[in-house]
């Protein structure tokens, strides 16, 4: 879906990321259709398992800032930090769901509040009332 717009100016895009894009270009027709099935179904599992309840709560991010001098400098490290620090808010990407993040007082610490898919309004008053209480 990017590929013309990247390849069209390729070093404007961090080489890590850009590779990662890449990548995509090695994916069978029939793999992706087999993955879009499976990613219907684990957004039905997920809508069912959340049903009972207001929201899912978990950190933000599962690390903390790495320095950055150790990401430009190691790009195995930047691969392992930066799939770490995506881990969590892909799971909300991947299942077209609704998320926040609230802060925690913590610097670089946030706690993410997930939401069923389409509900961001309903998500935004709790995380309203989450954050006043949290004060």
């Amino acid at each position: 879906m990017w590929r013309e717009t990247i390849e069209a100016r390729p070093e404007l895009m961090f080489p890590p990321i850009r590779e990662r894009f890449r990548l995509g270009a090695g994916i069978a027709a029939h793999d992706f259709v087999a993955a879009l099935a499976a990613l219907d179904r684990a957004r039905a599992g997920w809508a069912a398992a959340l049903a009972p309840y207001d929201a899912a709560l978990l950190p933000t991010t599962a690390n903390l800032p790495p320095r950055l001098d150790r990401l430009l400098a190691e790009p195995e490290h930047f691969a392992a930090e930066n799939l770490l620090a995506l881990r969590n808010p892909n799971l909300a990407n991947l299942l077209g769901l609704c998320a926040i993040s609230l802060p925690t007082g913590v610097p670089c610490c946030g706690l993410m509040v997930i939401g069923a898919a389409g509900d961001d309004r309903r998500l935004l008053r709790l995380a309203a009332a989450m954050e006043r209480a949290l004060g």
